[in-house]
C-alpha cells in the first residue's frame, strides 16, 4: 500500500521554504509520525508540547549519543535541496542529522553543538523521495539536558536566495505620506488619547523638577539613541521582535518598533524636536506598512492552528494608536 503524500505547509506565498514536521503546534505534533530511541541517556524522554515538543535526559555518558529521533514521511523532493531542523540545544548537546531518499540513508553531518538559543540545523539533499529524516543527539557532559524541537522543514535554497536578494527598499522620507518638517505648521494634537497640547506647558516645567530631571535625562537618551536606527531597514512581512524563541535565525538581532517610536514622539514633543518628532512618525510608518502584525511565518503557517496570542498585535495597535 502506498503511503499518501506528506503534507507540505510554506512557510511564504512563494513556498520557497515549508515545513513538514510542525512540532510547534500542539494540535498536530501529537500525529507525526516519529521514532524516539533512547541510546545512552539515562531516563530518556519525549513529549509533545504547547509550542514545541521537547526530548532530553537526565544524564549521559560524555561523548555518546544519548537518544535519536526519527521522522517518517513520504516526500517526492523537486526542487527542494536543503533539510531545515529548528531547534534549541544545550551548549553541552549536539546533533547530527541523516535522510533516507530513495530507501539509501545518507551520511550523517557533522556534529552542530547548540548555542543555548533557537538555531536551525541544515543539510544538502538529493533529488528523489524523502521517506524519513533523523536526528542523533550526542551528550559531551554528564548532564541533564532538554531539546526544544520547533519543526523540521524544506528549502529551494535558489529560491530563498532570490528572495532575500529581492526585497525592497523603502524611501525614509515617505513622500507623499509624511510632510517635510520644515512645511509642517505648529506641531499639535491630531487626537488627546493620553493627554493633550493643554498639558505640555505643565510637562515642560515638569522635566526641570528634582527626581523628574534625572527620569527625562533617559527618555532623552533613548531617544537619541533611536535617531541613530534606520527603521526601514527592518521594514517586511512580519514585526521585528527581540524574542528569538520564535524567530528565523536571519531574523534575529532587531528591536520591536512600538516602545522607540512612542519613547521618540513623547521626547519630541516636550522638547518641540521636530527631528524626533519626524523620526517616530518613520516608526509609524514602518508599522502600519508591516502586512502581519505578529513576529515570524509560524504564526501565519497555512493550516496550522498554533499562535502565541496577541503580545505583539497589542503592543503595535497601541503604538500606532498613540503616534
Amino acid at each position: 500500500m502506498n503511503k499518501p503524500p506528506t503534507q507540505l505547509f510554506p512557510l511564504d506565498a512563494a513556498a520557497s521554504e515549508v515545513v513538514f514536521a510542525p512540532f510547534h503546534d500542539p494540535m498536530i505534533s501529537a500525529s507525526i509520525p516519529v521514532e524516539f530511541v533512547p541510546h545512552a541517556g539515562n531516563r530518556a524522554f519525549f513529549e509533545n508540547r504547547w509550542c514545541w515538543s521537547v526530548l532530553g535526559w537526565d544524564s549521559c555518558t560524555p561523548e555518546k549519543d544519548a537518544a535519536q529521533l526519527t521522522i517518517a514521511c513520504n516526500i517526492e523532493l523537486g526542487r527542494f535541496d536543503q533539510l531545515i531542523a529548528c531547534l534549541c540545544l544545550a551548549p553541552h548537546v549536539s546533533v547530527c542529522l541523516r535522510v533516507c531518499v530513495d530507501e539509501n540513508w545518507s551520511d550523517a553531518t557533522p556534529a552542530t553543538k547548540g548555542t543555548g538559543v533557537r538555531m536551525e540545523v541544515t543539510q544538502w539533499l538529493r533529488r528523489g523521495q524523502l521517506s524519513a529524516a533523523q536526528m542523533i543527539f550526542r551528550a559531551h557532559a554528564n548532564k541533564a539536558a532538554i531539546i526544544q524541537l520547533n519543526w523540521l522543514g524544506l528549502a529551494d535554497s535558489a529560491l530563498v536566495a532570490h528572495i532575500q536578494k529581492s526585497r525592497l527598499t523603502w524611501n525614509p522620507e515617505w513622500p507623499g505620506l509624511i510632510q517635510p518638517p520644515a512645511e509642517w505648521p505648529e506641531v499639535g494634537f491630531a487626537r488627546g488619547l493620553l493627554f493633550d497640547a493643554g498639558d505640555l506647558p505643565r510637562l515642560r516645567e515638569k522635566r526641570a523638577l528634582p527626581g523628574w530631571r534625572g527620569h527625562f535625562a533617559v527618555l532623552e537618551k533613548k531617544a537619541r539613541q533611536c535617531l541613530a536606527r534606520n527603521p526601514e531597514h527592518d521594514l517586511g512581512e512580519f514585526l521585528p521582535w527581540s524574542d528569538t524563541r520564535y524567530l528565523r535565525v536571519r531574523e534575529q538581532g532587531h528591536e520591536p518598533y512600538f516602545w522607540e517610536g512612542m519613547v521618540l514622539a513623547f521626547v519630541g514633543l516636550i522638547n518641540e524636536d521636530r527631528q524626533m518628532i519626524a523620526h517616530a512618525l518613520r516608526y509609524l510608518m514602518c508599522m502600519v506598512h508591516t502586512t502581519h502584525w505578529c513576529q515570524s511565518a509560524e504564526s501565519r503557517l497555512k493550516g496550522s492552528t498554533w499562535d502565541q496570542r496577541c503580545f505583539l498585535e497589542e503592543m503595535t495597535v497601541t503604538s500606532v494608536s498613540v503616534l
